[in-house]
């Protein structure tokens, strides 16, 4: 038999365990054979994104999520900071864009984190911006973004969100 191999971005291999569990019949996800593997995963994610809050799951590809995050707390005008330092800080550019909210970008030469304090004087000059719009880690230079402090200038703000893509991160930095 051919072994057949994952090259997503990564790529990634997966373990033999995980195929296997693959291989098995598939639950359907309206049937009460499901109820308990979707509870026991929706307390995982508390536990993996380290909150008391419900993580909302979307059946999709993280540019799905990026657009749910947009679409779902921006509305048409709003602005957002939209830190662009590889291929997945522009999708926040063209997302936005796509959805009629108006994107204010911090450029972020390729290989670099982006510089905190440039973002804490946007916000301080303008308080109409409502989120602020990053990946944890840029998948496409690996570029680890200061989360929490960007987490501190928007905590304190009212009506002013951090929106956080943490595919390439999540479960790998705090």
């Amino acid at each position: 038999m051919k072994k057949q191999y994952l090259l997503a971005p990564g790529p990634t291999p997966v373990p033999p365990d995980v195929l296997l569990a693959m291989a098995k019949p598939i639950i359907h996800h309206r049937s009460p054979d499901f109820i308990p593997i979707i509870q026991q995963v929706r307390a995982d994610l508390k536990w993996l994104f380290q909150t008391s809050q419900e993580v909302l799951t979307i059946a999709g590809s993280g540019t799905a999520g990026m657009e749910a995050s947009i679409s779902n707390f921006m509305s048409p005008g709003d602005k957002i900071i939209a830190i662009n330092g590889g291929k997945f800080g522009e999708r926040w550019l063209k997302i936005a864009q796509a959805f009629g909210v108006v994107p204010i970008e911090v450029k972020v030469e390729w290989g670099n984190s982006v510089d905190v304090s440039v973002v804490a004087d946007l916000l301080a000059k303008d308080p109409a911006i409502r989120g602020v719009y990053v990946q944890a880690s840029e998948t496409s230079t690996g570029v680890a973004h200061d989360v929490r402090k960007l987490a501190d200038l928007t905590r304190t703000r009212e009506n002013t969100i951090l929106v956080v893509d943490a595919i390439t991160a999540l479960g790998v930095v705090n």
